[in-house]
């Protein structure tokens, strides 16, 4: 019987996931095709679909993958990886993609929930000189509330560079909880980056092994609202020489959002000539959002640079304030600056994401015809050189970086 990770163990001291689960009262799942293909964004490239861990071929190519990647299907997953809790002995269905000619044209892979808790297992490999960007997307249908769990694994060979992407956009009540193993190989390169603005509860887990000369940036943006709890958990272990890491998290707050950021760096002594940092940086938009942070820094070698920083703050008012005094309203003022903050992160993702990326925002900030506009929460007036600014102050400002 399987039995949810609760808040008694560390890593998931601020993540209440046993008690989301226990409260998450399913939907039907969704049996119209149709239905289905109305959840899927518009993908340029290959596109495959997977609902509740399985794959639907009529609304994927998987009989016209491109040359050099080939789809496997078995039903027993092999171990890869420790066990770090109940969430890795679930029986899962697993995928697998090789990848052994780069890829000319980015690939899709479209995650469906509905109905029925589910979970399911993907491994990507991509062979010695390859370079390919894949994106997986986490969607449903609207209404839709359940608990799906993804374990990935992601493996590149030497000399191989990956872009990949996770694009999480869920039901206000639907829950996901996922987890990726990415092992790079001397001289490998990955950029991985992460949206997360939809579901209930989130959680999105890295765990990444640098072995000799690896460069890896992770770039992560998270847009919260209402009563979300949103997780970013982070492991990097470094275990040769030579070994470039850039972790930049950033989250965006309202209503009584919770965003989580837990981020490890692990040298081994072999691991000289690291350098590695992470940064978290919050914009709270209300004052009942809140962020909890946890830095680790596990460091056996001597010759390395390892640092963490985070920084907590509102809107800037100097800004807000320069913005009204040229006509701008409170509310398009701080939609505005938001918007400005949220786009630095938005361009580092693949360009072909752009334009859903920037349709996500939007919808968080002014909502569509379904579902009204966020709430920037009930500001205050404060006094700024005796004139008034419609908005409330929250001492510290994300710092510049």
């Amino acid at each position: 019987m399987f039995t949810a990770p609760t808040q008694k163990l560390e890593a998931w001291k601020f993540t209440p996931l046993a008690r989301a689960i226990q409260l998450l009262q399913n939907t039907p799942p969704c049996t119209n095709l149709m239905a289905l293909e109305e959840c899927l964004p518009v993908t340029n490239g290959t596109q495959l679909v997977f609902h509740n861990g399985t794959l639907v071929p009529q609304l994927s190519q998987a009989t016209s993958l491109p040359t050099g990647l080939t789809l496997t299907h078995t039903t027993n997953a092999e171990k890869h990886s420790p066990e770090r809790d109940s969430l890795d002995t679930l029986p899962t269905p697993t995928h697998t993609l090789t990848i052994t000619q780069s890829l000319q044209q980015p690939l899709h892979i479209l995650h469906l929930a509905s109905g029925n808790n589910s979970a399911n297992r993907l491994h990507i490999t991509l062979a010695e000189n390859t370079h390919a960007t894949v994106t997986e997307h986490h969607i449903a249908p609207s209404g839709t509330n359940t608990w799906h769990h993804l374990t990935t694994h992601i493996t590149l060979a030497k000399n191989a560079h990956l872009t990949h992407s996770t694009i999480q956009t869920l039901p206000p009540q639907s829950l996901l909880t996922r987890r990726t193993h990415l092992h790079l190989e001397p001289n490998a390169q990955a950029h991985t980056h992460t949206l997360q603005a939809g579901g209930n509860l989130a959680r999105t887990e890295l765990h990444t092994t640098l072995t000799e000369a690896c460069h890896f940036h992770h770039t992560a943006l998270t847009l919260g609202t209402a009563e979300q709890t949103l997780d970013t958990t982070l492991t990097t272990t470094h275990t040769g020489e030579n070994n470039q890491t850039h972790i930049r998290n950033r989250n965006l707050l309202t209503g009584s959002a919770h965003a989580i950021f837990q981020g490890k760096f692990y040298v081994a002594q072999a691991a000289q000539k690291t350098n590695a940092y992470m940064h978290c940086h919050n914009l709270l938009l209300s004052d009942t959002a809140r962020t909890s942070h946890k830095p680790e820094l596990e460091i056996y070698a001597d010759d390395v640079k390892c640092s963490h920083g985070a920084a907590t703050g509102g809107l800037n008012p100097l800004q807000l304030f320069y913005l009204q005094a040229r006509g701008l309203n409170p509310q398009a003022a701080r939609a505005l600056l938001v918007q400005g903050y949220a786009d630095e992160f938005i361009q580092q993702f693949p360009t072909h994401l752009h334009q859903q990326l920037n349709q996500t925002l939007h919808h968080w900030l002014h909502g569509t015809p379904e579902e009204p506009k966020i709430d920037f929460g009930t500001l205050q007036g404060e006094w700024l050189n005796d004139n008034p600014v419609p908005f409330k102050v929250i001492q510290g400002t994300p710092a510049d970086e």
